[in-house]
């Protein structure tokens, strides 16, 4: 699928839109954030692999996607390898976002679309999302919004496929095996295979402290490793997440794609 036969939001016409709501489309707002994701991948990963995901999707049911919102929550140390220590990581206070996703789910309710997704591929992002949604939603039974991190639709039976030298936690997975796997599978020509590192002796912490300790800064912004990352595992996590999230939307949304997604026969634990 090329980009031209996508329903992006932004390229539509107003006429498109109602068409697609009387279509009983869905609109999907894909969020991520800018930030630092070490040498290797850029600043715009999160967001890139929600709109990718968004976009294979969008090869099974009728789907409006909305530009990926790169602005998101400001990265937490223990989350995103203090990308804040490092250039290029903007983002907005957490209740900011939270208004931004209220208004955007509250407009496209209003526009008349009776399903709104928003996929996000930022951890720090879950919680004011959750806020955003809720008060957009609150006394408007006539629509239904989803908010699907990608991360919580693998299981534990995927992990050892991903990660085949022990799992270390979302919470430090900042740029690592699973993220550079699905934009090396999503967008290879974006990711700097020669740039991969295995950073080593940095102090991981289960806790804050401001400001953050220097020896608790990654020396690249990478606490996990890279290297072992591949375009397999990202295809096997790509076609995952797409069987899994658009089960969702078959159990939340009551549709049923309107073709036959990829064959996930090679995936050991399908939904």
């Amino acid at each position: 699928m090329n980009d031209g036969e996508l329903r992006l939001f932004e390229q539509m016409t107003w006429q498109e839109v109602a068409s697609a709501v009387a279509g009983t489309s869905v609109a999907v707002i894909p969020v991520g954030s800018l930030e630092q994701h070490g040498h290797h991948l850029p600043l715009g990963a999160d967001a890139l692999v929600s709109f990718g995901l968004a976009r294979r999707l969008a090869a099974r049911r009728p789907l409006v996607i909305l530009p990926p919102l790169f602005y998101a929550a400001r990265s937490q140390p223990r989350a995103s390898g203090v990308a804040r220590a490092f250039p290029g990581s903007v983002g907005l206070h957490g209740a900011v976002l939270t208004d931004v996703c209220r208004d955007i789910v509250a407009d496209l309710i209003r526009s008349g679309f009776r399903s709104v997704i928003v996929l996000n591929g930022h951890f720090e992002n879950a919680g004011f999302l959750f806020e955003g949604i809720a008060a957009a939603t609150e006394g408007r039974a006539e629509a239904t919004a989803l908010l699907i991190n990608w991360w919580e639709q693998l299981h534990d039976a995927d992990l050892p496929r991903i990660f085949p030298q022990g799992f270390p936690g979302w919470e430090i997975e900042h740029a690592g095996i699973a993220e550079t796997s699905l934009v090396e599978e999503l967008y290879p020509e974006l990711v700097r295979e020669d740039r991969k590192t295995d950073d080593s002796g940095t102090r991981v912490l289960t806790y804050d402290v401001f400001p953050i300790p220097p020896d608790a800064v990654p020396p690249t912004g990478v606490p996990a490793r890279s290297t072992p990352a591949s375009r397999s595992i990202g295809r096997y996590m790509a076609d995952a997440l797409v069987e899994r999230i658009d089960a969702i939307l078959r159990l939340e949304l009551g549709t049923e794609p309107s073709v036959t997604g990829p064959d996930v026969g090679h995936m050991s634990n399908p939904a």
